[in-house]
Protein backbone atom coordinates (compact mmCIF):
# COMPACT_ATOMS: atom_id res chain seq x y z
CA UNK A 1 0.00 0.00 0.00
CA UNK A 2 2.67 2.31 0.97
CA UNK A 3 4.49 1.99 -2.45
CA UNK A 4 0.90 2.76 -4.40
CA UNK A 5 1.12 6.36 -6.38
CA UNK A 6 -1.58 9.21 -5.53
CA UNK A 7 -1.74 11.12 -8.51
CA UNK A 8 1.37 12.14 -9.62
CA UNK A 9 3.54 11.75 -6.03
CA UNK A 10 5.42 7.96 -6.96
CA UNK A 11 7.08 6.44 -3.44
CA UNK A 12 10.17 4.84 -3.40
CA UNK A 13 12.43 3.53 -0.01
CA UNK A 14 13.20 0.36 1.64
CA UNK A 15 9.95 0.38 3.24
CA UNK A 16 8.20 0.43 0.15
CA UNK A 17 9.74 -3.33 -1.09
CA UNK A 18 7.72 -6.08 0.34
CA UNK A 19 10.50 -8.49 -0.27
CA UNK A 20 13.77 -6.66 0.83
CA UNK A 21 12.60 -4.37 3.52
CA UNK A 22 15.22 -2.25 5.68
CA UNK A 23 18.23 -2.99 3.09
CA UNK A 24 20.10 -1.09 0.53
CA UNK A 25 19.17 -3.56 -2.23
CA UNK A 26 15.48 -2.76 -1.17
CA UNK A 27 16.18 0.60 -1.19
CA UNK A 28 17.81 0.53 -4.57
CA UNK A 29 14.83 -1.99 -6.34
CA UNK A 30 12.61 0.75 -5.51
CA UNK A 31 13.78 3.33 -6.96
CA UNK A 32 13.82 1.58 -10.22
CA UNK A 33 10.59 0.59 -9.73
CA UNK A 34 9.04 3.88 -9.40
CA UNK A 35 11.50 5.14 -12.52
CA UNK A 36 9.57 2.59 -14.52
CA UNK A 37 6.19 3.69 -13.17
CA UNK A 38 7.25 7.68 -13.98
CA UNK A 39 8.65 6.80 -17.53
CA UNK A 40 4.93 4.72 -17.84
CA UNK A 41 3.15 7.77 -17.12
CA UNK A 42 4.78 9.97 -19.04
CA UNK A 43 5.85 7.44 -22.17
CA UNK A 44 2.75 4.70 -22.00
CA UNK A 45 3.18 1.49 -21.28
CA UNK A 46 6.97 0.18 -22.53
CA UNK A 47 7.52 -2.64 -24.37
CA UNK A 48 10.88 -4.82 -23.71
CA UNK A 49 11.93 -6.92 -26.33
CA UNK A 50 12.90 -10.45 -25.55
CA UNK A 51 15.36 -11.47 -25.39
CA UNK A 52 16.86 -7.72 -25.06
CA UNK A 53 20.00 -8.50 -26.63
CA UNK A 54 19.62 -10.35 -30.51
CA UNK A 55 22.61 -12.89 -30.37
CA UNK A 56 25.18 -12.09 -33.11
CA UNK A 57 25.37 -13.90 -36.01
CA UNK A 58 28.97 -13.53 -37.91
CA UNK A 59 29.46 -14.83 -41.32
CA UNK A 60 32.71 -16.11 -42.60
CA UNK A 61 33.52 -16.37 -46.12
CA UNK A 62 35.90 -19.09 -46.71
CA UNK A 63 38.12 -19.00 -49.92
CA UNK A 64 38.13 -21.67 -52.28
CA UNK A 65 40.54 -23.57 -51.46
CA UNK A 66 39.92 -26.19 -49.24
CA UNK A 67 40.86 -24.93 -45.24
CA UNK A 68 42.81 -26.95 -42.80
CA UNK A 69 41.37 -29.25 -40.07
CA UNK A 70 42.26 -26.18 -37.82
CA UNK A 71 40.84 -23.54 -39.57
CA UNK A 72 37.25 -25.22 -40.14
CA UNK A 73 37.26 -26.09 -36.00
CA UNK A 74 38.04 -22.27 -35.31
CA UNK A 75 35.15 -20.97 -37.18
CA UNK A 76 32.77 -23.55 -37.69
CA UNK A 77 29.96 -22.29 -36.16
CA UNK A 78 28.53 -24.16 -32.91
CA UNK A 79 25.80 -26.09 -33.17
CA UNK A 80 22.65 -26.22 -29.87
CA UNK A 81 19.32 -26.78 -29.27
CA UNK A 82 18.03 -25.62 -26.51
CA UNK A 83 14.08 -25.87 -25.10
CA UNK A 84 12.21 -22.59 -24.92
CA UNK A 85 12.57 -21.32 -21.12
CA UNK A 86 11.01 -18.60 -19.30
CA UNK A 87 12.38 -15.45 -19.25
CA UNK A 88 14.48 -14.77 -16.01
CA UNK A 89 13.22 -11.89 -15.07
CA UNK A 90 9.55 -12.97 -15.61
CA UNK A 91 9.99 -15.57 -13.30
CA UNK A 92 11.83 -13.00 -11.19
CA UNK A 93 8.69 -10.97 -10.70
CA UNK A 94 6.34 -13.88 -10.41
CA UNK A 95 8.18 -15.34 -7.57
CA UNK A 96 8.80 -11.83 -5.85
CA UNK A 97 4.62 -11.15 -6.18
CA UNK A 98 3.65 -14.70 -4.99
CA UNK A 99 6.07 -14.16 -1.84
CA UNK A 100 4.32 -10.29 -1.39
CA UNK A 101 1.39 -12.28 -1.26
CA UNK A 102 2.13 -14.33 1.03
CA UNK A 103 3.35 -12.04 3.33
CA UNK A 104 0.83 -10.16 2.61
CA UNK A 105 -1.81 -13.07 3.90
CA UNK A 106 0.49 -12.88 7.67
CA UNK A 107 0.38 -9.27 8.06
CA UNK A 108 -3.38 -9.20 7.51
CA UNK A 109 -4.11 -12.37 9.93
CA UNK A 110 -1.69 -11.62 12.57
CA UNK A 111 0.52 -8.05 12.13
CA UNK A 112 3.93 -7.21 12.09
CA UNK A 113 6.51 -10.03 13.87
CA UNK A 114 7.16 -8.72 17.49
CA UNK A 115 10.10 -6.08 17.60
CA UNK A 116 12.43 -6.83 19.69
CA UNK A 117 13.19 -4.33 23.25
CA UNK A 118 16.35 -2.49 22.64
CA UNK A 119 19.03 -2.17 25.01
CA UNK A 120 17.90 -0.01 28.31
CA UNK A 121 21.13 1.55 28.55
CA UNK A 122 20.12 2.71 32.46
CA UNK A 123 23.38 3.67 33.84
CA UNK A 124 23.16 5.20 37.73
CA UNK A 125 25.88 7.49 37.61
CA UNK A 126 24.29 8.56 33.40
CA UNK A 127 20.98 9.45 35.34
CA UNK A 128 23.10 11.44 38.40
CA UNK A 129 24.86 13.52 35.67
CA UNK A 130 21.92 14.27 34.07
CA UNK A 131 20.52 15.79 37.15
CA UNK A 132 23.68 17.27 38.24
CA UNK A 133 25.12 18.86 34.93
CA UNK A 134 23.83 22.13 35.06
CA UNK A 135 24.33 22.41 38.83
CA UNK A 136 28.45 21.68 38.05
CA UNK A 137 28.39 23.62 35.10
CA UNK A 138 27.34 27.12 37.22
CA UNK A 139 29.94 26.04 39.60
CA UNK A 140 32.61 25.81 37.22
CA UNK A 141 31.50 28.90 35.30
CA UNK A 142 31.67 31.07 38.31
CA UNK A 143 35.39 29.57 39.24
CA UNK A 144 36.43 30.72 35.55
CA UNK A 145 34.71 34.43 36.12
CA UNK A 146 36.33 34.52 39.19
CA UNK A 147 39.76 33.34 38.34
CA UNK A 148 39.89 35.46 34.64
CA UNK A 149 37.87 38.33 35.83
CA UNK A 150 36.06 37.92 32.56
CA UNK A 151 32.20 37.81 33.10
CA UNK A 152 31.63 36.06 30.06
CA UNK A 153 33.93 33.38 30.91
CA UNK A 154 32.91 29.69 30.43
CA UNK A 155 34.26 26.75 31.75
CA UNK A 156 35.34 23.67 29.57
CA UNK A 157 32.77 21.21 29.03
CA UNK A 158 36.01 17.91 30.37
CA UNK A 159 35.94 20.42 33.27
CA UNK A 160 32.52 20.12 34.12
CA UNK A 161 32.55 16.59 33.24
CA UNK A 162 35.83 16.22 36.20
CA UNK A 163 33.39 18.00 38.37
CA UNK A 164 30.03 16.03 38.09
CA UNK A 165 32.29 12.53 38.38
CA UNK A 166 33.78 14.21 41.56
CA UNK A 167 30.43 15.20 42.97
CA UNK A 168 29.54 11.55 41.89
CA UNK A 169 32.41 9.65 43.63
CA UNK A 170 32.16 12.19 46.93
CA UNK A 171 28.59 11.88 47.39
CA UNK A 172 26.76 9.80 49.97
CA UNK A 173 24.97 6.79 50.23
CA UNK A 174 21.51 8.28 50.23
CA UNK A 175 21.97 10.61 47.39
CA UNK A 176 23.36 7.75 45.04
CA UNK A 177 20.55 5.14 46.42
CA UNK A 178 17.68 6.62 44.39
CA UNK A 179 19.80 6.45 41.20
CA UNK A 180 20.93 2.94 41.61
CA UNK A 181 17.36 1.78 42.25
CA UNK A 182 16.36 3.29 39.43
CA UNK A 183 18.94 1.45 37.15
CA UNK A 184 17.98 -1.87 38.87
CA UNK A 185 14.58 -1.58 37.90
CA UNK A 186 15.26 -0.51 35.06
CA UNK A 187 17.32 -4.21 34.22
CA UNK A 188 14.73 -5.74 35.57
CA UNK A 189 11.96 -4.50 33.37
CA UNK A 190 14.21 -5.20 30.49
CA UNK A 191 15.13 -8.92 31.72
CA UNK A 192 11.13 -9.49 31.81
CA UNK A 193 10.47 -7.69 28.49
CA UNK A 194 13.15 -10.06 26.54
CA UNK A 195 11.43 -13.28 28.20
CA UNK A 196 8.26 -11.87 26.98
CA UNK A 197 9.12 -10.71 23.99
CA UNK A 198 10.61 -14.75 23.18
CA UNK A 199 7.50 -15.71 23.96
CA UNK A 200 5.27 -13.54 21.96
CA UNK A 201 7.85 -14.01 18.67
CA UNK A 202 7.91 -17.58 18.87
CA UNK A 203 4.06 -17.68 18.61
CA UNK A 204 4.04 -15.51 15.94
CA UNK A 205 6.60 -17.73 14.03
CA UNK A 206 4.89 -20.66 14.13
CA UNK A 207 1.05 -19.01 13.24
CA UNK A 208 3.02 -17.23 10.61
CA UNK A 209 4.47 -21.27 9.34
CA UNK A 210 0.86 -21.92 9.55
CA UNK A 211 -0.68 -19.32 6.99
CA UNK A 212 2.34 -20.01 4.92
CA UNK A 213 1.46 -23.18 4.50
CA UNK A 214 -2.23 -22.88 4.13
CA UNK A 215 -1.75 -20.17 1.34
CA UNK A 216 0.56 -22.15 -0.78
CA UNK A 217 -1.75 -24.96 -0.69
CA UNK A 218 -4.87 -23.08 -1.29
CA UNK A 219 -2.84 -21.09 -3.99
CA UNK A 220 -0.01 -23.60 -5.55
CA UNK A 221 2.69 -21.27 -7.26
CA UNK A 222 3.42 -21.78 -11.11
CA UNK A 223 6.71 -24.05 -11.32
CA UNK A 224 5.75 -26.39 -8.72
CA UNK A 225 8.35 -25.78 -6.53
CA UNK A 226 6.00 -25.78 -3.32
CA UNK A 227 8.51 -27.13 -0.58
CA UNK A 228 11.09 -23.97 -1.88
CA UNK A 229 8.67 -21.71 -1.29
CA UNK A 230 7.43 -23.19 1.83
CA UNK A 231 10.47 -23.43 3.52
CA UNK A 232 11.81 -20.16 2.58
CA UNK A 233 11.52 -16.58 5.09
CA UNK A 234 11.40 -13.06 4.16
CA UNK A 235 13.25 -10.51 5.94
CA UNK A 236 9.86 -9.66 7.64
CA UNK A 237 9.33 -12.75 8.74
CA UNK A 238 12.75 -12.98 9.78
CA UNK A 239 12.66 -9.67 11.58
CA UNK A 240 15.36 -8.26 10.36
CA UNK A 241 16.37 -4.56 10.97
CA UNK A 242 13.66 -4.15 13.53
CA UNK A 243 14.78 -3.04 16.73
CA UNK A 244 13.99 -0.11 18.94
CA UNK A 245 16.45 2.84 19.22
CA UNK A 246 18.41 2.85 22.28
CA UNK A 247 16.91 4.72 24.58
Amino acid sequence: MMARPHGPLHFAGEATCGTHPATVHGAYLSGLRVAAEVAETILGPIKIPSPLVEKKVIKVEQSPATPSIETKRRFEPAVTTSTPREDKSGRVQRDEDYEAAIIGAILDQIGERPIKPGRTGVNPFLLFTKDFWYICKQECDDAHKARTGNPEAKAPKQEIRNAVGLRWRTAEQEVKQPYLDQASTARDDATASTADFKERVDTWDKEAARIRREYIQANPPEGGNEELILNSRTAIELGAGKRLRRL
